[in-house]
């Protein structure tokens, strides 16, 4: 499936997306879109329930801001937020 694809998925259904992916940062910006909230894991994991109680941890935090529209960035030392759409208001 191609991204944007399932971007339009997510967005249909509701849901959000988690991935390792860039590219879809990326489309959120250059299509200024609000929905749906994407949470890109950075590829620094080594140990995989390390990385699914942080995203469960990061999940339960900021849920507020995935149901509003949000790009999460997630590293092993930071959490970045930022509201969607990109740039202020659509």
């Amino acid at each position: 499936m191609l991204d944007a694809a399932i971007l339009e998925y997510a967005e249909r259904e509701g849901y959000a997306i988690i991935t390792f992916d860039s590219d879809f940062h990326a489309l959120l910006a250059k299509n200024q879109s609000c929905r749906p909230s994407v949470i890109r894991v950075r590829d620094e994991w080594t140990r995989t329930m390390e990385l699914a109680h942080t995203l469960n941890k990061t999940i339960r935090s900021t849920s507020d801001d995935i149901e509003s529209g949000c790009a999460i960035t997630l590293s092993k030392n930071r959490v970045s937020i930022r509201k969607l759409p990109f740039g202020g208001s659509p």
